[in-house]
């Protein structure tokens, strides 16, 4: 699960640059194992916990606008607000979890309890299929986490970084509240002209470094 691009390793869970001894993703805190295949250095990710699954949902959207402006290809990540009581054992989940003091569960388990158990994950993607026309796509989490991640909800916003609170739409009917997280600096704006639109991708690659790293 990660990208590489000349001596460099990127995560494709969050884009977060990775290094040749890295244990696990700074910054969504996916776990890697390294191992050589002969033609140079590859990352895969542990393996899922077997009794316990959990998914993350996401949708790419295109002419989407935002502060005046339209794009394509933009990543929307869909997560889990205000859950009351965790869904999944923590223990299960997150690595060391019961060796880890009390302060340093409290970003891992807001991470754990954003994601979404496989009914949720279904639900929502036909609740967004139906009610708000977009293509959904769910991906299940690895699992153990570390104890480094974050929650969307804990992130740091940076500029083009917002919220969409799904749950507050009149048409929305699941029984857990929904919040989705994007940023247009990774996307594609469209250009308007006299004849046609110009989809421009001018992604900023050291914006999105800061972005992830932060």
């Amino acid at each position: 699960m990660v990208s590489e691009e000349g001596s460099s390793l990127f995560c494709k869970t969050c884009g977060a640059q990775l290094y040749a001894d890295s244990k696990y993703c700074p910054q969504c805190g996916m776990v890697f194992i390294p191992q050589s295949n002969g033609n140079g250095l590859n990352i895969s990710r542990m393996g899922a916990s077997p009794d316990v699954r959990l998914f993350q949902v996401y949708t790419q959207v295109n002419n989407f606008s935002y502060s005046g402006a339209s794009y394509d290809n933009l990543k929307i990540t869909w997560f889990v607000v205000n859950r009351p009581k965790p869904q999944v054992p923590f223990d299960k989940v997150i690595a060391n979890y019961c060796e880890l003091p009390p302060k340093d569960r409290f970003f891992p388990e807001h991470y754990i309890m954003e994601r979404f158990l496989e009914e949720e994950a279904e639900q929502l993607k036909r609740y967004l299929i139906d009610s708000e026309r977009y293509t959904a796509y769910v991906d299940e989490c690895l699992l153990p986490v570390s104890s480094v991640v974050r929650g969307y909800s804990d992130m740091p916003r940076v500029p083009g970084t917002d919220i969409i609170q799904l749950h507050k739409r009149s048409s929305f009917n699941l029984p857990f509240k929904v919040e989705g997280i994007f940023n247009v600096k990774m996307a594609d704006e469209r250009v308007m002209s006299d004849d046609n639109i110009t989809t421009v991708t001018k992604i900023d690659y050291d914006m999105i470094r800061k972005f992830v790293n932060k």
